[in-house]
């Protein structure tokens, strides 16, 4: 059966409101965060010349870049599927002047040829920050303590949307969250001129309005947020790279290898890796995994690793140390198969996990050197999200919306002032475009001519009025 002309790929979907708005206002939140970090704004192109995009990894994400050949070059573009080779490529061919530690971040779309999940989108929006030009550990901590900002304060935003309408008639005051702002509010005779103008005692209005409105639900202290934290994962590539590298395996093998430490699969590990002490050290990998107290047990189940994987753990545990006391209330965790990436990834690696999700909601790491193609090869550390995963199933708009109805003359002036009054206020105005629109339903309020001048008439709790 052939499929209509508006059907879209599998995999690829519209977002429709209320979630579009949702999704904008994460992005907006994440950003303004970086911004404060003291990161720069970066906007790379959505697709480039394939090598380019290619540099900093393997075959993983070769199999996730869309191509296609360039009219104009016959050279072979990508569509990108991850931004940080091109934060990378930046860093090093377009801000090459530059000395020192370098902030950058970005967001923007990517797209995945073959997502991993049947279910996951091949369009997600990625938003990531990266520092260039400090291979201290004390970045990647920074990077860490970022990336549990974020989570932070969007899951605040998403829980805390708690919104409250002045119920006095006629007052355009909007209230987020609990009665904080209140007191002032209520007991102000300039706030409401109309509402008892006899009483000009602070104190005496403020208890008429309980009395008056003893239901309004914005004089009861929102609960405290009881949504877990999210849980970080850390790993480290090093041990993972210096415990193969004597392996001397081909690139096909490489690969499958990677694969089975990343599943766990013990036996598709033995075969790999074959007999012997290194073998042995490959298969106890995906077991060495717990709660970052148990760190130094798991540690020494790797004594007779290469000297090198030594060196590795050693940045291991120092990485944890400065996470506990950069984020005392951080949940901690470590998993030597922590590997999940483009693999590009060559030090310290880590993940965000919530259990309201099935996959994790951050990743990231060290990737030094990965600029060298591009003349500059640097240490790099940073991490990305999918926002989409961030989005409630059906999310709340924060926001009441008015109706103005269709004006003229001097009355249309009047409202016009009075519309402009409800925008600084925070409202949403959705204005007629004719003598017969109607007032669209779902509308917290609509403007209505009484006694020569127009009041701001409230929706009753049912929703009408």
């Amino acid at each position: 059966m052939k499929r209509p002309v508006w059907s879209l790929p599998d995999g690829v979907e519209d977002l429709l409101p209320p979630q579009a708005w949702e999704l904008e206002r994460i992005r907006r939140k994440v950003l303004d965060i970086f911004r404060n970090r003291g990161f720069d704004y970066i906007e790379p192109p959505l697709i480039e010349y394939l090598d380019a995009l290619l540099v900093a990894g393997g075959r993983d994400l070769d199999l996730q870049t869309l191509k296609a050949v360039d009219q104009r070059s016959g050279r072979l573009l990508g569509v990108r599927a991850d931004m940080t080779s091109q934060a990378a490529r930046i860093d090093a061919s377009r801000l090459g002047n530059a000395e020192g530690v370098t902030r950058l971040c970005y967001a923007g779309p990517v797209t995945h040829a073959n997502p991993q999940g049947v279910l996951e989108s091949r369009v997600p929006i990625k938003t990531g920050a990266e520092i260039f030009g400090s291979p201290a550990l004390e970045a990647d901590a920074e990077v860490v303590a970022l990336m549990l900002e974020v989570l932070d304060a969007v899951g605040s935003q998403r829980r805390n949307r708690r919104r409250h309408l002045c119920p006095i008639p006629y007052c355009p005051k909007i209230f987020l969250g609990s009665r904080s702002g209140w007191d002032r509010h209520a007991g102000s005779l300039n706030k409401h001129p109309e509402w008892h103008p006899e009483i000009e005692d602070e104190v005496k209005r403020k208890e008429l309005f309980k009395e008056e409105y003893p239901e309004w639900s914005g004089w009861i202290e929102d609960p405290a947020p009881q949504d877990s934290a999210p849980v970080v994962v850390l790993g480290n590539m090093g041990i993972y790279r210096a415990l193969t590298r004597p392996l001397g395996l081909d690139e096909g093998s490489e690969h499958s290898l990677f694969a089975a430490v990343q599943s766990k699969s013990e036996s598709d590990i033995r075969a790999l890796a074959g007999s012997g002490g290194l073998a042995d050290l490959l298969v106890a990998l995906p077991k060495l995994m717990g709660r970052i107290e148990d760190l130094e047990g798991a540690c020494l189940e790797l004594a007779g690793a290469p000297a090198e994987a030594g060196g590795e753990l050693t940045r291991l545990r120092r990485l944890a140390e400065l996470l506990r006391d950069r984020c005392p209330d951080a949940a901690l965790r470590f998993d030597f198969a922590e590997l999940a990436g483009f693999g590009y990834h060559n030090g310290p690696v880590f993940a965000a996990f919530h259990g309201d999700h099935g996959q994790a909601l951050a990743r990231g790491g060290r990737y030094d050197g990965i600029g060298a193609t591009f003349g500059r090869a640097r240490p790099a550390t940073g991490f990305d999200v999918n926002l989409k995963r961030l989005l409630n199933s059906a999310p709340a708009d924060d926001q009441p919306i008015v109706w103005v109805p269709w004006a003229k003359g001097e009355q249309a002036k009047a409202l016009s002032e009075q519309a402009r009054r409800m925008l600084q206020e925070g409202w949403r105005v959705l204005s007629a475009l004719g003598a017969k629109d109607p007032k669209p339903a779902g509308c917290d309020a609509h403007f209505s001519w009484q006694s020569d001048r127009w009041r701001l008439i409230k929706a009753r709790p049912d929703g009408t009025g």
